[in-house]
C-alpha cells in the first residue's frame, strides 16, 4: 500500500510540474506577443518619422527650387498663390503624419494648432486674390505719377 501511495504521490507531483510548466510557456507566449506588438510600433514609428523628415526635406527643396526657377516667368500674385498653396499642403501633410505616428504608439501628445495655420493660409490667400483683383502691382506707380508727395 505504501508503494501505490509513493507512486501515486509521484504521478501527482510529476502531473503538477508538467501543469506548471505548462502556465509558464502559455504565460512567456503572452508575453513574448506583447513584446513583438510593441517593437511592431516602434518600427512603423521610425519608419513614420523618416518618411516625415524626407518629406518635409524633399518637399521644401522642391518647393523653393520650383518657386525660384518660376519667380521671373509669371506675375507676383500668381506665385505667391501657389507659394501658399504649396505650404498649406506640406504643413498638412507633415501634421498628419506625426498625429498617424502617436496614434499607432497610442500617445496623446499636444501637436501644434493646425487649425490656426490653415486660416493663416487662407487668410494669406484671400489676400493675395483682393490685391490681384485690385491691380496692387499698380500702387508704386499710382503713388509716383498721382500723389503729390511722390514726384
Amino acid at each position: 500500500m505504501k508503494i501505490y501511495d509513493h507512486f501515486q504521490l509521484a504521478l501527482h507531483q510529476i502531473e503538477n510540474v508538467n501543469n506548471i510548466f505548462a502556465d509558464s510557456i502559455e504565460e512567456a507566449k503572452e508575453n513574448l506577443q506583447k513584446q513583438i506588438k510593441g517593437v511592431e510600433k516602434e518600427y512603423i514609428s521610425i519608419l513614420g518619422i523618416f518618411a516625415t523628415i524626407v518629406l518635409a526635406f524633399v518637399g521644401g527643396i522642391t518647393f523653393s527650387t520650383s518657386v525660384l526657377q518660376n519667380i521671373s516667368a509669371v506675375s507676383v500674385f500668381r506665385l505667391l498663390l501657389v507659394v501658399d498653396f504649396l505650404a498649406f499642403v506640406l504643413i498638412n501633410v507633415i501634421y498628419i503624419l506625426v498625429k498617424f505616428i502617436f496614434t499607432i504608439n497610442e500617445k496623446n501628445a499636444k501637436l501644434f494648432n493646425i487649425k490656426a495655420l490653415n486660416i493663416a493660409c487662407l487668410v494669406i490667400a484671400i489676400i493675395i486674390v483682393i490685391s490681384w483683383m485690385l491691380n496692387a502691382n499698380q500702387i508704386p506707380y499710382f503713388i509716383s505719377k498721382f500723389l503729390p508727395w511722390g514726384k
